[in-house]
């Protein structure tokens, strides 16, 4: 099998190959590295895994550098600008074959040969989308469906690590995406860690979500809420928090301070529409109601239409 017995034996013609043909494109990398999964770990022994990994990082982060694709719109509409887009290179569905573990050695290859971190938000978003497909996880006060723990399992590990993965520059990922994520790993029960990031990323880009983006099931066998009201407090605490923090650097007293309100009136009008819908359900306690309504704030509302529109909601259910 080897040249000492004969010359052009299989590994030599094997190895030839490899490095010819296989391992020159992205795509003959990925094949041979995904059917390289089913032999682990020998093919670990043989280096064909790191090979295959190797290769597929350089020639991803040479044609970051050189090429420039087609600005995609698979992030989805939300208020950012298209130059501050990712670009979806035509490669990364290429990448969701392959196994989670496999999938993020080779992320973190393509980071260590120089791929900007932030280009990675289109591929996990692709990985995410397909690995993650058949969650129920949408909808009004949707009752968790029984899975088998060893599916159920996969796809919390899966989703961990995508989270752990994913780009930290603002608006890297959009606030739907983030949400549908964060549905996943309330409704798989991932780490608390894995929950609190996600609601901190969603929390400092709450300025560009929409009222689906929050209206998040209540997961539950009992049937309490229809929506998980505590995630979306918790939610809006960080972003209150963020601007707190945003602002401390001006000085109030400085006659130019002019701290931005868009996002604080965005955010406003949000919540006060959030306040309206989750109004409707006959099991949110009113101490909950009370809560979620002081967390808006008060510079956030020229009027208080919103908010008396909400309180006659949440009455006319009751009474």
């Amino acid at each position: 099998m080897t040249e000492d017995y004969s010359v052009g034996n299989l590994v030599g013609r094997a190895d030839s190959y490899l490095n010819e043909v296989a391992l020159k494109t992205i795509s003959g990398a990925v094949s041979i590295l995904h059917m390289s999964e089913r032999f682990l770990p020998i093919a670990e022994k043989a280096k064909l895994v790191s090979r295959c990994i190797d290769a597929i990082a350089f020639i991803a982060s040479k044609e970051t550098q050189f090429c420039s694709p087609m600005r995609g719109d698979i992030i989805g509409t939300d208020g950012m600008a298209s130059h501050q887009r990712p670009v979806v290179h035509w490669w990364a569905e290429d990448l969701t074959v392959l196994r989670i573990d496999i999938f993020q050695r080779v992320l973190i290859a393509m980071m260590a040969r120089g791929f900007k971190q932030f280009a990675l938000g289109p591929i996990i978003m692709l990985y995410a989308q397909k690995s993650l497909r058949g969650l129920e996880i949408f909808g009004k006060g949707r009752k968790k469906i029984e899975v088998e723990a060893q599916e159920e399992h996969e796809k919390r590990v899966v989703l961990e690590t995508l989270v752990s993965l994913l780009p930290r520059e603002k608006n890297a990922m959009s606030v739907s995406f983030l949400s549908m994520l964060l549905r996943a790993a309330i409704y798989l029960e991932t780490t608390v860690a894995c929950r609190l990031d996600l609601e901190k990323r969603m929390a400092l880009q709450l300025g560009q979500a929409v009222l689906d983006d929050l209206l998040i099931p209540s997961y539950s066998f009992t049937g309490d809420t229809l929506f998980d009201v505590d995630t979306v407090q918790r939610i809006m605490m960080n972003f209150l928090q963020s601007e707190k923090e945003d602002r401390s650097p001006y000085n109030a007293d400085d006659e130019c301070f002019s701290p931005p309100q868009s996002d604080v009136y965005r955010v406003g009008k949000l919540m006060e529409n959030y306040l309206a819908e989750i109004a409707t359900d006959r099991n949110l306690a009113v101490s909950k109601f009370i809560t979620v309504a002081e967390l808006i704030p008060e510079q956030s509302r020229p009027t208080e239409d919103g908010m008396y529109r909400a309180i006659d909601i949440y009455l006319k259910v009751r009474f």
